[in-house]
């Protein structure tokens, strides 16, 4: 039986120490004070060069009622307020609706004759969490735009699922992309899916789970003042020949026809200037 998604069943999983461990055992508690956006970033910093212990999640919003934070639970109340200061009930509505989608998508598995779970979407392009690992960390932490951030996981997650049969690496990077966007789901999947630690936690950094998938990697392709873009090639022949794979790129093709232009690397990828 596919199980649903009940935010308040997880929510108070949470907040009991996942009912193993005492409130102030277990977890680390936030700065005080911060604003959504420096939330996010904070714990996108701090999770995302690897989990080594779990920060106390943000169980109630001040700027809505407490009708709302009750009903909705924190990780709806949490992606709404990306949208807009004082979310109407249709955008609360929303953010449930796809977190229940992401939980329903990803415990999600079909069963074989011999019972074993095989994955939804066995042929799918992970590229897509190569170059969305990168642009959610450039818009979150470094631009201060997390509805852009959110946004691209959104889209991500969309055209390329991850379930709960899919490869642990690949759930782990997905999981742990998730964590300041909805800290108490992501939590929660990570320990009951991935294997991860309740008490004592440990995980790669998100640029080491990205080298796994190697030689696939992401690079930034810029042009000197215009266009930035992550852009996934085989790392090996774009040593052997930038230009050659940079041209390959549709919007390059697109943009520069007919153009002379030349590459200059730079600390993240290649700059071409004109």
């Amino acid at each position: 039986m596919q199980p649903k998604y009940n935010p308040h069943s997880l929510q108070k999983f949470s907040a009991n120490g996942f009912c193993r461990h005492s409130f102030s055992d277990f977890f680390i508690p936030m700065p005080p004070d911060l604003e959504l956006a420096d939330d996010l970033a904070f714990l996108a910093i701090n999770y995302w060069k690897g989990i080594r212990e779990w920060y106390l999640p943000k169980l109630t919003y001040n700027e809505l009622s407490s009708e709302f934070n009750s009903e909705y639970a924190s990780d709806a109340c949490r992606i709404a307020l990306l949208t807009c200061v004082s979310p109407p009930i249709q955008i609360l509505n929303s953010s449930f609706k796809w977190l229940s989608a992401f939980y329903s998508k990803f415990m999600h598995h079909s069963e074989n004759l011999s019972g074993k779970a095989s994955q939804i979407n066995s042929n799918k392009n992970f590229d897509l969490w190569l170059s969305a690992s990168k642009s959610i960390y450039d818009h979150l932490v470094t631009r201060k735009r997390p509805y852009t951030a959110f946004s691209i996981f959104k889209k991500a997650f969309h055209a390329c699922p991850v379930n709960s049969a899919s490869e642990k690496n690949e759930k782990l990077l997905v999981l742990t992309l998730l964590l300041p966007f909805a800290p108490v789901l992501a939590m929660s999947l990570l320990i009951s899916q991935c294997e991860i630690s309740d008490s004592n936690p440990s995980t790669d950094s998100i640029d080491k789970l990205v080298s796994s998938f190697c030689p696939r990697k992401a690079v930034c392709i810029s042009v000197k003042n215009g266009k930035r873009s992550w852009e996934v090639f085989n790392e090996n022949d774009l040593r052997s020949n930038p230009s050659k794979e940079i041209s390959k790129i549709p919007w390059v093709k697109k943009s520069l026809k007919n153009l002379t232009w030349q590459l200059v690397e730079t600390n993240d990828g290649w700059m071409i200037c004109l």
